[in-house]
C-alpha cells in the first residue's frame, strides 16, 4: 500500500505516473484493467485520465458511449463514495445497454468494481476496475482496499488540479522575468540555482562578482569565492530602501541586489530537501544603461511626456545637468519637471527617484 500511495502522489508532479498507479492498483486488486476518468457535470462529458490493461479498440467503444450509456458510472454516481460491485448475477443492469454487453463478452470481462469520488461541485472522478471471467469475483477485501485509497485519490487529484493551474501562472511569470532588464535568479536558501533570466546570464558570463559552480551561486570569482548564502541572508525580504550591494573587480560600482524570499509547499512523500524555501534574487548592474519606458512611467505614475523623459534620463545619470543637455531643456524647465516628478512619484530626492525606477522591474522595459 505504501508503494501504491507513493506512486499516486508522484502523479501530482508527473501525469505519466497516473498510468503507473493504475498498473500497480491492478496488481494489488489482481485485476485485468483499471480506468480512471473524470466527468464534468456542467457539460456532461467524460475526460480521460489514466488506464491500464484496456485495448485501444475497447477504449474507443467506451468513450463513444460514456458517460450516459455506462450503467456502472450511472449507478456509482447515484451513490458517491460507495464502492459498487457488478457480478454476472447482477448483469441485468446492462440490459439497457446492449453495446456494453457485447463489448464485455468479447473481452471476456465479467466482474466490475466502480467508485465515484466527488472532487468539487462540477467534477466527479470514477475508478472502474475489471476482471475477466477466469478470475474470482470482487469481494469485501477489494472494497476495503479501495476505501483506504479513495481519500488519498481525491486529495491527489485536487492538488494536481491546483498545481496544473499554478504551473500556468509559473510559466507565464518565468516568461515575463526572462525578458526583464534586471537580473532574476531563483535559488533556494542554500544558494542552489533553479532559474536564471537573460539579464542574469549576461552578468554571470563575466564571472566577476557572481559565479555559478556546480549549480550553486557564489560571490567572487572562480579563484576566490563564497557561497552567496554566506554573504547575504537569503531568508530576509529586501526593500527598495534597503538594497544589498555586491562588490566586483571589474567596476567601482557594485551590483545592487534585492532579495525576495517565498515559501514552497511540501507534498506527501516529498523529502525535506525538495521543499526548501526559495528566493528570487534581483540584481542590477549600474554600468548597464536602463531605458525606462516613457509610456509605462506615464501610465503608472501619471507623468506628462516631458516629465517621463526627464525621469527616464535620470536613470542613466543622476546628474540633472546631463539630463538638461540630453533633452535640450533649460535649468529652470528641468527643475520644474523634477519638482512635479517628486510629487507624483512620492520621493524626496533624485537618489530615491532613480532607485524607485531602477529597482522596480515591473516598471522598466527594454523596448
Amino acid at each position: 500500500m505504501e508503494e501504491l500511495l507513493e506512486t499516486l502522489y508522484s502523479g501530482i508532479i508527473n501525469v505519466r505516473d497516473w498510468d503507473v498507479f493504475c498498473k500497480k492498483l491492478a496488481i494489488t486488486l489482481k485485476a485485468n484493467s483499471v480506468l480512471i476518468l473524470s466527468i464534468n457535470s456542467q457539460i456532461n462529458k467524460s475526460r480521460y485520465s489514466a488506464s491500464c490493461g484496456i485495448s485501444k479498440e475497447f477504449q474507443q467503444v467506451l468513450f463513444k458511449y460514456l458517460p450516459n450509456d455506462d450503467p456502472r458510472i450511472n449507478l456509482a454516481q447515484s451513490n458517491p463514495a460507495v464502492v459498487q460491485i457488478f457480478n454476472p448475477s447482477n448483469n441485468k443492469i446492462f440490459s439497457s445497454s446492449l453495446i456494453y454487453r457485447e463489448v464485455f463478452q468479447a473481452e471476456l470481462i465479467a466482474y466490475h468494481l466502480a467508485l465515484c469520488i466527488t472532487i468539487d461541485q462540477f467534477e466527479d472522478l470514477f475508478i472502474i476496475v475489471d476482471r475477466k471471467i477466469t478470475e474470482p469475483p470482487f469481494n469485501d477485501e477489494d472494497i476495503a482496499i479501495i476505501n483506504r485509497l479513495k481519500s488519498h485519490i481525491a486529495r491527489a487529484v485536487k492538488i494536481h488540479k491546483k498545481n496544473a493551474l499554478n504551473e500556468k501562472y509559473i510559466r507565464a511569470g518565468l516568461h515575463y522575468l526572462k525578458h526583464q532588464p534586471v537580473g532574476s535568479i531563483i535559488a533556494d536558501t542554500d544558494s542552489r540555482v533553479f532559474y536564471l533570466n537573460n539579464y542574469a546570464k549576461l552578468l554571470l558570463e563575466k564571472k566577476d562578482g557572481l559565479v555559478i559552480i556546480n549549480n550553486y551561486i557564489y560571490h567572487g570569482n572562480i579563484s576566490n569565492s563564497k557561497l552567496l548564502s554566506d554573504v547575504i541572508d537569503l531568508n530576509i525580504d529586501g526593500s527598495q530602501e534597503n538594497l544589498t550591494t555586491l562588490s566586483r573587480n571589474s567596476s567601482a560600482k557594485p551590483y545592487l541586489v534585492n532579495i525576495k524570499p517565498f515559501k514552497t509547499r511540501r507534498t506527501p512523500f516529498q523529502s525535506q530537501y525538495q521543499c526548501k524555501n526559495m528566493t528570487n534574487i534581483f540584481i542590477i548592474d549600474p554600468d548597464i544603461e536602463l531605458n525606462s519606458s516613457i509610456k509605462v512611467l506615464k501610465k503608472i505614475f501619471g507623468l506628462t511626456t516631458s516629465e517621463a523623459k526627464v525621469a527616464s534620463s535620470l536613470t542613466k545619470s543622476c546628474h540633472l545637468k546631463n539630463t538638461e543637455l540630453e533633452l535640450h531643456i533649460t535649468v529652470n524647465t528641468a527643475k520644474t519637471h523634477l519638482k512635479n516628478i517628486f510629487r507624483k512619484m512620492n520621493v524626496n530626492n533624485q537618489i530615491e527617484l532613480v532607485k524607485l525606477i531602477t529597482t522596480s522591474y515591473l516598471w522598466t522595459s527594454t523596448k
